[in-house]
């Protein structure tokens, strides 16, 4: 692969994540959850859940592609500063510096990002959530048992064994309820807080991406040499090519 080439996957390889928090949408309910509607508010929070996994995970791809392209210019400027005039070595360290600094720079912005630290945060509340749900799937399906048992036992049974089942499907019922209400305001809270994050999110991912694109365009080091410097009529330019191996694939 020539270093040109490698550029244009590069750059592909990081156009390609720009949009995937921009066109992220939340779907909204036109009707809000109602008490008991277990499909509802689980898919709810199942969307909720993984748009806040899948943004993570974004962000932490974006921030990996540009260390990554960064650390294959550092390896470029060690090899080829030693096989260019000085002029052009000057230039190009100089090039690569300011890359590497403005990659840095982008890097930390994303770790410090309040907004996608509040993000994070959200894992523990959907752990918590889950917890509930569980719950909630479970005495669900006792109360299904019991109701059925109660109704079993009004055409055949002791007084003492309807009274028992009779009290074990309110006991259930009691506990359906009361999870299901933790559930729906939980996923309803954690819905309307992703929401207001990724919105913030959604202009800070691009503002990076495109900060990162305008610097790769001005400092990045095919961007900023001559293809000659690097490729030679024959592309032997006694630099390891390896180095380049692991580089973004289309």
């Amino acid at each position: 692969m020539s270093f040109q080439d490698f550029w244009k996957k590069a750059k592909k390889a990081t156009a390609l994540g720009i949009e995937s928090v921009r066109t992220t949408q939340f779907e909204e309910s036109e009707n809000p959850l109602k008490d008991g509607d277990f499909i509802s508010s689980s898919n709810k929070f199942r969307k909720t859940s993984q748009l806040v996994y899948d943004t993570l995970k974004n962000f932490q791809e974006l921030a990996n592609n540009m260390s990554v392209v960064s650390s294959y210019q550092n390896a470029l400027a060690k090899c080829f500063t030693e096989n260019v005039k000085i002029s052009e070595s000057t230039r190009f360290e100089a090039n690569a510096s300011s890359f590497q600094r403005t990659v840095a720079s982008l890097v930390e912005d994303i770790k410090s990002n309040t907004d996608l630290q509040t993000l994070s945060s959200k894992r523990a509340e959907i752990q918590r959530l889950s917890r509930i749900q569980e719950k909630l799937q479970n005495n669900l399906l006792l109360k299904n048992r019991a109701e059925e048992k109660v109704t079993k036992l009004i055409a055949k049974g002791t007084p003492e064994r309807r009274q028992a089942a009779q009290a074990e499907f309110d006991k259930r019922y009691e506990n359906v309820n009361k999870y299901n209400r933790d559930f729906q305001v939980g996923v309803d809270d954690l819905y309307s807080e992703v929401k207001a994050l990724i919105i913030q999110l959604a202009i800070f991912y691009n503002v990076i991406s495109e900060q990162y694109i305008e610097a790769a365009k001005t400092e990045f080091v095919p961007e900023t040499a001559s293809l000659g410097i690097f490729m030679g009529s024959d592309t032997s330019d006694g630099c390891d090519h390896n180095i380049i191996a692991d580089s973004p694939q289309e």
